[in-house]
């Protein structure tokens, strides 16, 4: 996954990744520019996993959101926090995923009005389907 590019506006959402290394809900966020009604697998690799690291620092902070170590047990603070819970948390607040303008390659991330917000998701939730499609198939192929 690339980096986040200085002054561009992205799509930030959840999905679920069905691949069994990575199985699970993350978050993610691509160039809204690459976000076209094609298959084109080139620009969905410009897509981010926003993981453990500053961006949901910054992302928590910008959003309001609750920050990202909230989501672990108080009682052993040496498990890693489970990103189920914080994308369901990003869900219930921003549940179409929401338009940022990153600065500082993911330490900020400034929140955009975006009138093609509907369009981003309907083309992220039919990538998705794309992908369970795959690793179904994927599945039936090693079983």
């Amino acid at each position: 996954m690339s980096n986040l590019a200085e002054n561009r506006f992205y799509y930030v959402y959840a999905e679920y990744n069905p691949f069994w290394i990575y199985m699970g809900w993350w978050l993610y966020a691509i160039p809204v520019e690459e976000l076209t009604d094609d298959k084109n697998i080139e620009a969905w690799n410009q897509a981010t996993w926003l993981n453990y690291d500053w961006r949901l620092h910054a992302l928590s902070q910008d959003l309001q959101l609750p920050a990202y170590g909230e989501f672990k047990p108080a009682d052993n603070l040496s498990v890693k926090p489970n990103p189920y819970y914080y994308c369901r948390a990003f869900f219930l607040k921003y549940p179409a995923g929401v338009v940022c303008e990153i600065k500082e390659d993911g330490h900020q991330f400034i929140k955009k009005e975006s009138e093609k917000l509907g369009d981003y998701q309907r083309i992220v939730r039919e990538r998705q389907l794309d992908h369970i499609a795959k690793a179904s198939k994927q599945e039936e192929e090693h079983s």
